[in-house]
């Protein structure tokens, strides 16, 4: 099933994506289906058994943006945190996802011994994102997962992400919501999920203006990350409505993404 789902993953990808770049070079073709073969390899050991495994239950994705702050835990729920969020000491989560060096580079230690399930995504954009493997290493037993960047097409949301790369976008909340849909829960409570400048949770290991410099030195804006983020949420909203219209979404005490979901103010 899997090696029949890899050659028409293949099929698509070079009917919409390789046969018209006539100018890419042969080379670059290979190299964008063997990692695209990768992908289904790798995120089919890493997600497989979590289909529909969330079905009836509800999930909180926790991010770190400021908001997190006024969040009054829910009772019965599974947790699912980005980043720095691991450091949050009011939830114990279930799963924790990164994929940026910027979110975890000044708390690997945490990150990486925090008791839970905890997925590792794969940048493929140089230095200035990639988590580095001598760190990744001492993390112990992790799951890892691939996502579309770097391949030279653009971003989509995943429905089968078993066997196919994650959407990358420019948000592991947006990935971690792939994987979250995907185990269908009844409802997803957004967290810390601000979509704005404002920064983190912590200033302690980020402030806004460190925040906003690492983020120059990559060659990205803070604004414009935010009004992005936002787009990409109006995008994923879509997706789910289409995909998974019985999973309810509300965003908890919501500052860039008010309005989008059902709101709850705590």
């Amino acid at each position: 099933m899997l090696k029949k789902r890899i050659k028409n993953f293949l099929r698509r990808y070079f009917q919409i994506v390789a046969a018209p770049a006539l100018d890419e070079t042969k080379a670059d073709i290979i190299r964008k289906s063997i990692r695209l073969m990768t992908a289904a390899n790798i995120n089919s050991n890493t997600f497989h058994d979590y289909k529909g495994c969330n079905t009836g239950k509800s999930v909180v994705l926790v991010g770190a943006g400021p908001s997190v702050n006024k969040f009054k835990t829910l009772e019965n729920c599974i947790y699912v945190g980005l980043n720095r969020a691991c450091l949050i000491d009011k939830v114990k989560f279930d799963y924790l996802f990164t994929i940026d060096k910027s979110g975890v580079d000044k708390i690997y230690s945490e990150f990486g011994n925090y008791d839970c399930v905890k997925f590792v995504g794969d940048q493929n954009l140089g230095s200035a994102f990639q988590i580095p493997e001598s760190e990744i290493y001492k993390w112990g037993k992790i799951k890892r997962y691939i996502t579309d960047a770097g391949m030279g097409i653009p971003s989509k949301y995943s429905l089968h992400i078993e066997s196919e790369p994650l959407g990358n976008f420019n948000s592991v909340s947006l990935q971690a919501m792939q994987f979250i849909l995907y185990t269908n829960p009844s409802k997803i409570y957004l967290v810390g999920i601000d979509c704005s400048s404002a920064g983190h949770f912590n200033q302690k290991q980020d402030t806004t203006e460190e925040h906003a410099k690492r983020m120059k030195d990559r060659g990205e804006d803070l604004f414009q990350w935010a009004d992005l983020t936002q787009r990409f949420w109006y995008e994923l909203k879509e997706f789910a409505d289409q995909y998974y219209p019985d999973t309810e979404i509300i965003s908890v005490n919501p500052v860039g993404l008010r309005g989008l979901f059902k709101d709850l103010d705590q």
